[in-house]
């Protein structure tokens, strides 16, 4: 019998081919003048070959009419079949087949949804399927190795994907950002979260809402990346930093102070050099001195941290004078 692991696989890749077509009907549903007929027949005569050439263990009725409804029935007795318990071999060389079918007529129903204009259409998450640019869409595939492999256990090989293809989003994202292209590091970012929701990723994308003006909803991303992960640090700096440039100095160093407390931090000293900045705001000299003091002792490599502090130094007793 197919082990559960790749049974689950199986079915978690059907279920996620049978949404994208799910979405591609709801599109063609509201289309006037749409005519698929042609391609919806087609389809479900691939699928009824498929199913008649399987030893006749499975069988589909054949018809010369067809409707989205047939299509979404025998995806739906699809997965009934695959929860049966026949031969693991069946279902490793069917259960591809099937959904490579899917995919074939996915793409050609999407393309034809942009001839009738623009249109969005979210993409099936790239799990353990193959993916490739064909007539200006991505066209996906799955093989039987990808599901039948057993010389390791499939659920760890498909997390390990996400955490690669998590991480070159990351990267993308902080690369964009570098190049100032923040639409691009915008997408990147809510592309890794679609993979993994973490406070990382969640946090670089209220960053790039800020910039985008947008600081309602990089509160709200901040705010939810605290909730998942309390001990991660970025956050709260943020936060911080949202509240100052509003003028909201008091709540802001409230925030800074969580974020010097915080565990998870890579970078302790920006906490510290954000509180300095609100006390020079408020004409707080000393204060704003020891605040980067204390970031210097973080970071003592830090060249422009240890020339604002001379700097700071040596005007303090000007600054001071002109507040008397």
């Amino acid at each position: 019998m197919m082990g559960e692991n790749q049974q689950n696989i199986l079915l978690s890749e059907l279920s996620s081919a049978a949404s994208y077509l799910d979405r591609i009907f709801r599109v063609l549903s509201k289309i006037n003048n749409f005519t698929s007929n042609n391609i919806l027949e087609k389809f479900r005569q691939d699928l009824f070959i498929l199913f008649e050439s399987k030893n006749s263990l499975i069988t589909m009725e054949g018809s010369q009419n067809c409707s989205i409804d047939d299509i979404q029935n025998a995806i739906n007795f699809f997965k009934f079949f695959l929860k049966l318990p026949f031969k693991r071999v069946h279902k490793l060389e069917w259960g591809p087949e099937f959904i490579n079918i899917l995919y074939g007529y996915a793409h050609q129903l999407h393309l034809a949804c942009l001839e009738y204009g623009p249109t969005e259409i979210d993409l099936p998450r790239v799990n353990i399927l193959t993916c490739q640019e064909k007539e200006g869409i991505p066209f996906f595939s799955l093989g039987v190795d990808d599901i039948g492999n057993s010389g390791h256990c499939l659920i760890l090989s498909l997390e390990e994907k996400r955490k690669k293809k998590y991480a070159e989003f990351i990267h993308l994202g902080n690369e964009a950002i570098i190049y100032k292209q923040v639409m691009k590091a915008k997408d990147f970012f809510s592309k890794a979260i679609n993979l993994k929701e973490t406070p990382e990723a969640l946090t670089l994308l209220a960053w790039v809402q800020s910039l985008l003006g947008n600081t309602d909803d990089a509160k709200a991303l901040c705010h939810k990346a605290i909730e998942i992960d309390p001990s991660y640090g970025p956050p709260y700096n943020d936060l911080g930093i949202f509240l100052m440039e509003e003028g909201s100095f008091e709540k802001s160093l409230k925030w800074f102070e969580k974020a010097k407390r915080s565990i998870n931090y890579q970078n302790r000293e920006y906490p510290y050099i954000n509180s300095g900045r609100v006390y020079m705001k408020v004409k707080k000299y000393d204060q704003a001195l020891k605040e980067l003091q204390m970031a210097l002792t973080l970071v003592p490599t830090h060249q422009a941290l240890h020339k604002t502090v001379e700097r700071l130094i040596r005007k303090i007793p000007e600054l001071s004078r002109k507040n008397v």
